[in-house]
């Protein structure tokens, strides 16, 4: 495959995969909600001691009771609301994580694309397109040369008419001219 042969592409590929991926903001957030919830843990847990020391003959035990009960139902409220939240930014980071593609694994599957390509079905064909590809724009209608494809919008960089980005873009005016050159004599 030239492409992967190119050492153009090859080396903006290799510079996006080897860009760090940031969850720092995801991890204070998580961090924060983490101090969040060992307060509200340990706010339950004196709260639960208190209905025990109450005085049953107290005239308003009943009102305290039932107030330390709405509160420690407030409380578990917010327990369960902040350990939803670390399990989502938790599942977050991870798909971050899991997302992120080394430069081998790569530079694997395209010195092997095309007999991989080959071997699959339709279906995984379409799966297989939907990792790598953003968007196809398409002409409203046939163009002259039979083209349809206005532009592919990548996923990754790619070198396309030396030019490197996101995009493969059809030109719509080529012209080609051949010309007959001869030396005066």
């Amino acid at each position: 495959m030239d492409m992967v042969n190119h050492e153009n592409f090859r080396q903006f590929v290799m510079d996006k995969v080897n860009t760090k991926v940031d969850v720092s903001a995801l991890e204070e957030e998580r961090e924060r909600i983490r101090k969040l919830l060992r307060q509200v843990v340990g706010a339950k847990a004196k709260l639960t001691d208190i209905p025990d020391k109450l005085d049953v003959m107290d005239k308003h035990y009943d009102q305290k009771y039932q107030d330390m009960h709405d509160r420690l139902d407030n409380l578990y409220d917010k327990i369960s609301e902040y350990e939803d939240s670390i399990a989502d930014i938790t599942a977050k980071i991870e798909a971050v994580y899991g997302n992120q593609i080394t430069g081998k694994q790569i530079y694997d599957i395209l010195v092997h694309f095309e007999m991989m390509y080959y071997k699959m079905t339709d279906l995984e064909k379409k799966e297989f397109m939907k990792d790598f590809i953003n968007s196809i724009e398409l002409y409203p209608e046939k163009m002259d040369n039979g083209s349809i494809v206005k532009q592919i919008n990548f996923k990754f960089g790619v070198c396309y008419e030396g030019q490197d980005g996101y995009s493969a873009a059809q030109r719509k005016n080529r012209v080609e001219c051949c010309c007959l050159l001869k030396r005066k004599e």
